[in-house]
């Protein structure tokens, strides 16, 4: 695993800037819709998460960046869910229970991340990423983290079958398989080497450049809405 360079803080630093440019540029082109709300926050989540792993393999502060990195990951999944019911403007009962529920548990797990003593014990810097050592009921957060993540993911297949706009099956199909490009190569790390399962946040998030890319080349074209500014709109 050592050879993972992949996951240098060289390539931490590339891949934050590339994250938060493409959010840059997603404000100056696109106007700011639910889409493109819910697009420029997971950009810049996921570029935060990345200064957080190079703050740490810097030594630049310790377990505070590991907080922050850890509650940047914790948004992420009900982001991924918004951005997939705001593209196709879904409303049904089960989406009306699903959004508060999410949002409660992010909250609530958002807060234990950041100011519970025992969350996160301590972070080390492999060279390649960061293992984190949490307390022994982050399992929970596990389950949280998965559960959302998976009901994205069937959530997402289902709109495919039924939605008929065609712009909209694209963007759905973009964001499944942007997840499947993070979610799929960390489960092949980890079975390779069991000792990377404390490292799946950095692993996924380096994976998840990939997702970025599709964020930016293909949803926010595909159902973002452009400023024109022959208006100032």
């Amino acid at each position: 695993m050592k050879k993972l360079y992949c996951f240098s803080p060289l390539a931490m630093l590339i891949t934050f800037v590339i994250e938060f440019a493409g959010a840059t540029y997603a404000l100056i082109r696109y106007k700011m819709n639910r889409v493109g709300q819910m697009v420029v926050a997971l950009l810049g989540f996921l570029g935060l998460f990345q200064v957080a792993e190079y703050m740490i393999c810097e030594k630049i502060g310790g377990v505070e960046w590991s907080r922050i990195g850890f509650f940047a990951t914790t948004v992420l999944p009900p982001l991924g869910l918004t951005l997939g019911l705001s593209i196709t403007e879904v409303k049904n009962r089960f989406v009306a229970l699903l959004k508060p529920l999410m949002w409660v548990a992010c909250g609530l797990f958002s807060f234990y991340v950041l100011f519970w003593q025992n969350a996160i014990t301590s972070e080390v810097c492999s060279g390649n990423y960061v293992i984190f050592h949490t307390s022994e009921i982050m399992w929970l957060y596990s389950v949280y983290y998965f559960l959302l993540l998976g009901t994205g993911l069937l959530g997402g297949i289902y709109l495919i079958k039924v939605t008929k706009d065609k712009r909209k099956k694209k963007s759905l199909l973009a964001l499944v398989l942007g997840t499947l490009a993070f979610l799929v190569p960390t489960v092949i790390v980890n079975l390779i080497s069991h000792e990377t399962v404390a490292a799946i946040p950095s692993i996924m998030c380096g994976f998840a450049v990939i997702l970025a890319l599709v964020l930016i080349f293909i949803i926010l074209p595909t159902s973002g809405l452009k400023r024109t500014y022959k208006n100032g709109s």
